[in-house]
């Protein structure tokens, strides 16, 4: 909750819907599979996790995707890899904006993301 009265938004949660709608896309962006995306973009990191709406995070799925990359049978390295062929950048280079953006450290770990927030000791630890 917002503390805020009904019907009344925060700048940021006005920010995070504007982000969501221009990240809409028709069709699933998984190649080859031409099903029609569902209303919302998938997160590849739980947005609980990151914090935060951001582009290089959403990925549009048809049903029978996001709910494959719900269970990780679609590995979030390969969903990454997909958002950043559609920005024009590397793998690498996605991540390391996504973090700094989130002022989250990310890594990767077989095929998942893993999300690292700076402790006191200025060292990453694990969520």
């Amino acid at each position: 909750m917002s503390g805020l009265p009904f019907g009344k938004t925060n700048r940021r949660q006005r920010e995070n819907k504007r982000v969501r709608k221009e990240a809409r896309r028709t069709w699933c962006e998984i190649p080859g599979c031409g099903r029609r995306a569902q209303a919302g973009p998938h997160h590849v990191i739980k947005r609980s996790q990151l914090l935060i709406d951001h582009r290089l995070n959403f990925i549009n799925l048809c049903d029978l995707h996001h709910l494959a990359a719900d269970k990780y049978e679609i590995a979030q390295v390969d969903l990454f890899e997909l958002i950043a062929a559609r920005e024009g950048t590397t793998l690498e280079q996605l991540l390391q904006d996504l973090g700094e953006h989130a002022g989250v450290s990310l890594y990767i770990e077989q095929d998942r993301v893993i999300v690292g927030r700076c402790s006191s000791t200025g060292r990453a630890a694990d969520l």
